[in-house]
């Protein structure tokens, strides 16, 4: 499935700087690309005019190349002052920022998030304690994303957006504790338009969602139900109808009964 951007759940702080890479030509026709050429470095350093002690919590590269977003912490302590900053790559230059009030430290497995819709206009932060849609260029911001009524004591733990619309797949859940085992998280799943606000679909799911669709009309979430060795990818549509699930897989040579296969397609 052709999506936005792998997601991955992390539970460590960015503390080093950021590397923008661009993929060389493979001089071998039909082969992975073998060489990356730097295009731009985001040092903490530059980062100290707005935030005494920055800690990157989450970035995204703007659909066309030219900006990158920074969700940014002022240091390891509770409450720390959370700021989304802006940086033009070519000029090297901060274009924006916005104090987004208090942080909150990640939680088993989690941690806040900003990324770009599809086309640039605006940006998603999800802070593990609200979904914000700001404007990509002036960070204003022009809503805030909460879940359903039935479902308002819920937490924002998780977002993915589609590549060719902007669709962001949202899970709400209840407050994480630690847990370092490997694991599904049960979660409620909507489905939302961050352009108008307009929610699309949502339902009861048994784990976080792992990828959209570039169209915004399909997504994959891990089956709590392993087949053969294999945790499934289960696919739904926006109103959480089961359509397929993706079973086939690997594993990884010599891996005995207590490791986790993969599942792929």
């Amino acid at each position: 499935m052709d999506v936005k951007r792998f997601a991955m759940r992390i539970s460590l702080w960015i503390c080093w700087p950021i590397v923008l890479t661009m993929l060389q030509p493979s001089p071998i026709d039909g082969q992975a690309p073998t060489s990356l050429r730097p295009v731009g470095v985001i040092q903490t350093s530059s980062l100290a005019i707005f935030v005494n002690h920055p800690i990157i919590h989450s970035y995204d590269l703007s659909p066309d190349g030219k900006t990158v977003a920074l969700l940014v912490v002022d240091g390891v302590r509770v409450d720390a002052p959370l700021w989304l900053i802006i940086e033009n790559l070519a000029a090297n230059k901060i274009t924006a920022s916005s104090e987004l009030g208090t942080s909150t430290f990640p939680m088993s497995g989690f941690a806040p998030q900003v990324a770009y819709s599809s086309d640039g206009r605006y940006l998603v932060v999800q802070d593990l304690r609200s979904i914000r849609v700001l404007e990509g260029s002036s960070l204003r911001l022009v809503r805030t994303i909460v879940p359903s009524s039935s479902k308002e004591s819920l937490t924002p733990l998780f977002a993915v957006g589609a590549k060719n619309r902007n669709i962001f797949a949202i899970a709400f859940g209840a407050q994480q504790k630690f847990d370092p085992n490997v694991h599904t998280t049960s979660v409620w799943i909507e489905v939302v338009d961050v352009s108008s606000g307009e929610l699309l679909g949502s339902w009861s799911s048994q784990d976080t969602p792992q990828a959209i669709s570039p169209d915004g009309s399909l997504v994959a979430a891990s089956s709590a139900q392993p087949q053969q060795g294999v945790l499934p990818l289960d696919i739904f549509d926006i109103h959480g109808n089961k359509l397929t699930s993706l079973t086939g897989g690997f594993r990884f040579k010599g891996a005995g009964h207590s490791k986790i296969s993969l599942a792929c397609s």
